[in-house]
């Protein structure tokens, strides 16, 4: 499966890739470059943080562009499937392609992953 990792914070795409080993994974770090990979590739899933920068050097920092990724994703009718791993927590309950939401619990992550793919592979 290819998975797109949007997140600003190499330790969490640490922990995230390390239960993903037999996925090929690709990382974004800003909204900019997660919309323009969303746009160009086909994903199986996106796990996705809700607060990085607009831009990859780092600049216009917001918790809240996940949720514009979502909405973007959803005017576009891109149904990727996306698993939320982050600190903030944000009504998501408008996006039904969202199968989890995990708040930077990092003691159930890879059950919540493992969750993930396993929905993802059933078409859920």
């Amino acid at each position: 499966m290819k998975i797109l990792i949007v997140d600003d914070d190499s330790y969490k795409v640490e922990m995230v890739s390390k239960y993903l080993k037999l996925h090929q994974i690709e990382t974004a770090i800003s909204y900019n470059s997660a919309m323009r990979k969303i746009i160009a590739n086909q994903y199986n899933g996106i796990i996705l943080d809700m607060g990085f920068p607009k831009f990859d050097d780092g600049y216009r920092y917001s918790k809240e562009h996940g949720l514009l990724i979502l909405s973007e994703m959803k005017r576009r009718n891109i149904i990727t499937p996306v698993m939320i791993f982050s600190g903030n927590r944000f009504d998501v309950s408008d996006y039904i392609n969202v199968y989890e939401y995990v708040m930077s619990d990092t003691n159930y992550l890879k059950e919540k992953i493992e969750n993930f793919i396993s929905k993802i592979e059933k078409g859920l």
